[in-house]
């Protein structure tokens, strides 16, 4: 006898307005973005591509914007009883540390940042639109001049949640919403003066955290952004005290990590 379908595969191609089937159909939604969020804790390449994929595939037909796919996804969640759960957008940043996985990486970081403020992408509730600002920002430094579909819909979103949250992110909005139109007179570096200043404002307890995400971008990620990356911890170090004992634990890195450029350009012809 030939082999059925499985329950679940044949699940997900109903398309009827069936309340049971309906419902059937999330639930196996929710379990695969569980799924795929397991695989972001994965080391390898391969299993982190294939988790980004299903990500962005589940979160088509699972909005998590909606109140009955977020009832779903945490009611898996609490299931699970996954410890320390650091939230999916920080297993995203991840990828933005290894070459294959940054660009698919950043294409999701950008999806997500309408809904940052959820407890399953973020659980502290406090920290991600700061850090996906800063995980966006050299891919669309290196996109400046002529921005991509990726870059301008992250630059609209960034600038929208911003007015959301009211006065102390309104400049930050305003220069995000220029780059979307193309409409900022100056020059990319004076961009990044603005963005890194407006952000630091509101943000300024984070700025060791950016700082060292940075680094590590820097150091492992994708060569074609490692301009845009030192442009970014420049300006960023005109407000990151790195005399403070938290920051001298990164310092050392900082300096290894900026010398090991300032020796390849010295080689240079």
């Amino acid at each position: 006898n030939s082999l059925s379908r499985s329950r679940s595969a044949q699940s997900l191609k109903l398309l009827g307005t069936d309340t049971t089937i309906q419902d059937d159909k999330m639930t196996i939604l929710a379990q695969l973005f569980w799924l795929a969020v397991s695989l972001l804790e994965s080391d390898y390449e391969h299993e982190f591509l294939l988790a980004l994929r299903l990500l962005s595939r589940v979160l088509h037909r699972l909005p998590l914007d909606r109140p009955d796919s977020r009832d779903k996804v945490e009611r898996l969640q609490n299931q699970l009883k996954w410890n320390n759960y650091p939230g999916v957008h920080s297993l995203l940043l991840k990828g933005c540390t290894h070459a294959v996985t940054y660009e698919p990486s950043i294409a999701l970081l950008s999806q997500l940042a309408p809904i940052l403020s959820l407890p399953v992408c973020d659980p502290t509730q406090s920290s991600a639109f700061a850090m996906n600002v800063i995980a966006l920002l050299p891919y669309m430094l290196l996109h400046y001049d002529n921005a991509n579909e990726v870059c301008i819909q992250s630059a609209e979103t960034i600038a929208q949640v911003a007015s959301e949250m009211g006065a102390k992110l309104e400049n930050l909005g305003t220069v995000m919403t220029l780059y979307s139109r193309k409409q900022f007179s100056k020059e990319s570096f004076q961009w990044t003066k603005c963005v890194i200043k407006y952000l630091h404002d509101t943000y300024a307890h984070l700025g060791i955290n950016m700082l060292a995400f940075l680094i590590e971008v820097l150091e492992k990620g994708w060569t074609q952004v490692q301009l845009q990356v030192l442009s970014v911890i420049h300006c960023l170090l005109h407000y990151v005290e790195l005399s403070t004992p938290q920051a001298q634990i990164i310092s050392s890195d900082l300096l290894r990590v900026v010398a090991k450029y300032l020796d390849v350009r010295k080689k240079c012809p």
